[in-house]
């Protein structure tokens, strides 16, 4: 990793955008594993590093000998920054990407069951709830085999274990998901009276 040597700071501060530029280029990449720790999408990173020079043309870079410790907070800000921008936006695509429309005769989109949409939602909101009551390690191997579709041995790799082992401890897991699910729907069928 090319470091930027002590006391280059003041050139960078004192030569404007080009320099800082150049900063960033230099730091660029332990700056996009700081980014991508807080952002966890490479396809972000590189929007985050933009709004990173910009936010450097506007603060210019303090005195002192080093300025990494200042960068990496400077970056880590703007990925939380973009993190938030663009959750609300994330969570109105996945609630239209659970609707499934099609063109009706009219020329006009619709869905093509709501009642069908409500209980897959429903399901999907019982499943999230069941997921989050489990502990931390089984709803991280759920996710990561049904969610992220990663083998046995992709998930054991990142475990440090076999995969026989793994595959026990998914069976474990979905054997708690499945007693969470049964309590939570006895809870809820409970809850509500009779039609």
């Amino acid at each position: 990793m090319p470091e930027v040597p002590t006391g280059q700071n003041e050139g960078f501060r004192d030569h404007g955008a080009a320099a800082l530029g150049e900063l960033v280029q230099v730091h660029g990449s332990w700056l996009r594993t700081v980014i991508f720790a807080r952002v966890r999408n490479w396809h972000a990173v590189e929007d985050v590093l933009q709004e990173l020079g910009l936010a450097l043309t506007r603060l210019g870079v303090p005195p002192g000998e080093d300025c990494r410790p200042w960068l990496r907070q400077v970056a880590i800000r703007q990925a939380l920054l973009y993190r938030r921008r663009n959750g609300r936006l994330r969570r109105r695509e996945e609630t239209a990407a659970e609707i499934h429309w099609e063109e009706g005769g009219n020329g006009r989109l619709q869905c093509p069951d709501p009642l069908e949409w409500l209980v897959a939602r429903e399901r999907a909101e019982m499943i999230r709830a069941a997921i989050g009551e489990l502990p931390p390690v089984e709803a991280e191997l759920l996710m990561l085999k049904y969610g992220e579709g990663w083998s046995y041995e992709q998930i054991a790799q990142h475990l440090g274990t076999t995969p026989a082992a793994v595959q026990s401890r998914l069976h474990r897991a979905r054997t708690h998901l499945r007693q969470k699910l049964a309590s939570l729907l006895k809870e809820s069928s409970e809850r509500e009276p009779p039609p």
